[in-house]
């Protein structure tokens, strides 16, 4: 189990480790978070859309390197295809160069998912409609199964 944003809540509860959403300074944040876990502990960080601090957190010792997107307040079509353009380049270009695991965040449709798992993102973290009960999650999940299965037999 990982518990997102609180190294002492994830040391207290022995958690496996900790996830480091997106933020300005998410560097300073994996730091405290390694320095209040140690080294046994999970700690991977949402890169959000930079290069840099990709990169940066990789050569710091992050378990993974997450890719997520800014929920905006008012996207239009175009706005979601760039998102998607943009998150995609990030998947292909780190799963070229680094080793660490790589994982998109916030995928919402299974077309999505198989396409960044044919990029080589080692995870795709799925987000739920807010609105989906149990019974319905389990089927939607399915869907996502069945199309990153597909992907992963070609």
């Amino acid at each position: 189990m990982l518990v997102e944003g609180d190294a002492r809540l994830a040391r207290t509860v022995k958690a496996d480790g900790m996830h480091i959403p997106a933020s300005n300074d998410p560097l300073s944040a994996f730091e405290e978070a390694r320095e209040i876990l140690g080294a046994r502990a999970i700690v991977g960080v949402d890169a959000g859309r930079s290069r840099h601090d990709a990169m940066s957190l990789g050569e710091a010792g992050a378990d993974y390197i997450g890719f997520g997107l800014p929920a905006r307040a008012k996207q239009t079509a175009a706005d979601v295809d760039d998102d998607k353009a943009f998150r995609l380049d990030l998947v292909q270009w780190w799963s070229e160069i680094f080793e660490i695991p790589c994982v998109a965040f916030d995928i919402d449709k299974t077309d999505d998912a198989a396409e960044l798992a044919d990029a080589r993102a080692d995870f795709v973290a799925v987000r739920l409609p807010a609105s989906i009960d149990a019974a319905d999650a389990e089927r939607w999940l399915q869907g996502f199964n069945g199309a990153l299965a597909a992907t992963t037999a070609a």
